[in-house]
């Protein structure tokens, strides 16, 4: 599974991120390899079977926090 995800990812730098690196756009050339590294741990750690925290519960607390704060 690992294997299949790193060759996922070197298509995903050859095909996409490569270009935008030849055309000149390097703030979005990266922010998107930023992008892909971060996604690329998930996967790896999710292909390992490493229990991820959800983000659901922080992020409806920052919610929750935004609305009172804005009364």
């Amino acid at each position: 599974m690992i294997v299949i995800v790193i060759f996922s990812y070197i298509a995903i730098v050859f095909f996409d991120l490569i270009d935008l690196y030849k055309n000149n756009l390097k703030k979005d050339f990266f922010i998107a390899l930023i992008l892909c590294f971060i996604s690329f741990v998930v996967a790896i750690l999710l292909s390992l079977d490493v229990k991820i925290p959800s983000p659901a519960k922080p992020i409806a607390d920052f919610i929750k926090y935004l609305f009172r704060w804005i009364k």
